[in-house]
């Protein structure tokens, strides 16, 4: 029996095999810049004249652990500083008006990146994905890829899967809930609504 020729086939494949890695070169090339660039706005005096002021906080009394709520009311020092941070650095949520659904695949990465680095500032070695998950309230599916993500690369995330799913199902246990609440309130509104815009049309036959 003849072997089949498998030549087409082959040439097909390198080929998509090339464009790949070119299309992976291409994204790695963003993620080199994004490295060599990270928080460079930071140097900037409008940021780093706040940064400095943190900075002596934290000297006297300690870091604040990352996500905590101290780490929040901190924050509350930098707020001008943190607006023009954010709208020059779009790895963090605050740069889009719709938070992470606005960010790339790149974005995500970089913030990831950034949360296990903000994380280590008080010498522990433990992503707090469960924090930042929450703050910026991020959906189960993107929440277990971050997770998947942060134990490929042992990042030591502070949740496990389970306990993001069920935290997960249980919010939108609750969403769904309130939902349902909302639009048996506008149906019963708009009922009674069209009731009493019938009282007043019989009323008004009635007078006529």
């Amino acid at each position: 029996m003849t072997p089949l020729n498998t030549d087409r086939a082959e040439i097909v494949t390198r080929k998509h095999i090339a464009r790949v890695q070119q299309l992976l070169h291409m994204m790695v090339v963003e993620i080199l810049c994004r490295s060599e660039f990270h928080d460079q706005s930071k140097l900037n005096p409008v940021e780093l004249v706040p940064l400095q002021k943190m900075q002596e906080i934290n000297d006297r009394q300690g870091p604040a652990k990352f996500g905590t709520p101290e780490y929040e009311e901190r924050r509350s020092v930098l707020d001008e500083m943190l607006e023009h941070h954010y709208s020059h650095n779009s790895h963090h949520p605050e740069h889009f008006n719709n938070g992470v659904n606005g960010m790339s695949l790149i974005d995500v990465l970089e913030m990831l990146v950034d949360w296990k680095a903000a994380s280590e500032r008080d010498g522990n070695d433990i992503l707090r994905l469960g924090a930042a998950v929450d703050r910026f309230e991020i959906g189960p599916q993107l929440a277990e890829i971050l997770h998947n993500t942060a134990v490929a690369f042992g990042f030591k995330p502070d949740v496990d899967l389970m306990t993001i799913r069920e935290k997960k199902s249980a919010e939108f246990k609750v969403g769904f809930s309130e939902g349902m609440r909302a639009a048996e309130h506008a149906h019963l509104s708009r009922g009674v609504g069209g009731l009493d815009l019938s009282m007043k049309a019989l009323m008004n036959n009635g007078r006529n």
